[in-house]
């Protein structure tokens, strides 16, 4: 399985390029805070809300990165809340996964079933940069052996994250419309081993939420 580390010495870590989308958006033409109600299934989605855990309609054959995907969104209040794209795990998918997504996003951090790595706080805090692959590595093998591990990632460049503290304040100093994006591995000896990239507007969802 093809973990980041090794993805990253391949691309020398560089790790984002600023590119900022309209505010508002999520995906492709999919908006924060569409109205359920226009997601029908005479245009072809379907319920999946119990296989999401919370209210969502889903669509197949979707593209991102020359390949097809499943499509979930998922609302809070009838408003779209989340885009997630879903597909078995190869390491070839996951190459160019992340790299589609290093091209405008920042990483910030890894989060496993018990531990979270700070990406930011860790860029920080050694000056040996060397000594950082090392720690991403153990950290993702623990994590994988585990069942789960996410990339969480930042529309942002990293010389504007870096300057943060930590990977929350990295999130919290971000405009409004600043996505996020969280490529997430499952690996199941038994049913196999899939991913999903989920892209959400944080800081628009809880301003939703305090106004609600």
């Amino acid at each position: 399985m093809k973990k980041l580390s090794t993805f990253l010495l391949t691309i020398g870590l560089t790790l984002s390029i600023a590119t900022q989308v309209a505010a508002a958006d999520l995906f492709d033409s999919y908006r924060f805070g569409d109205s359920h109600s226009a997601f029908t299934e005479e245009k072809g989605y379907y319920d999946c809300s119990a296989q999401m855990g919370m209210m969502s309609r889903c669509l197949d054959d979707i593209p991102f990165t020359n390949e097809s995907f499943s499509l979930a969104l998922s609302f809070t209040d009838n408003g779209l809340k989340s885009v997630t794209l879903l597909n078995a795990y190869d390491d070839a998918l996951f190459a160019k996964v992340m790299g589609a997504l290093t091209q405008s996003f920042t990483l910030v951090a890894l989060q496993g079933p018990v531990q979270l790595l700070d990406m930011v706080q860790l860029s920080n805090s050694l000056e040996d940069k060397d000594k950082i692959l090392p720690i991403v590595n153990q950290f993702e093998d623990i994590s994988l052996a585990q069942g789960k591990l996410s990339y969480i990632l930042v529309e942002r460049p990293a010389n504007e994250l870096l300057k943060m503290s930590n990977s929350a304040e990295a999130v919290s100093k971000s405009p409004n419309d600043t996505r996020l994006a969280e490529l997430t591995i499952f690996a199941d000896s038994e049913v196999g081993s899939y991913l999903y990239i989920q892209f959400s507007l944080p800081k628009l969802e809880m301003e939703r939420k305090r106004n609600n």
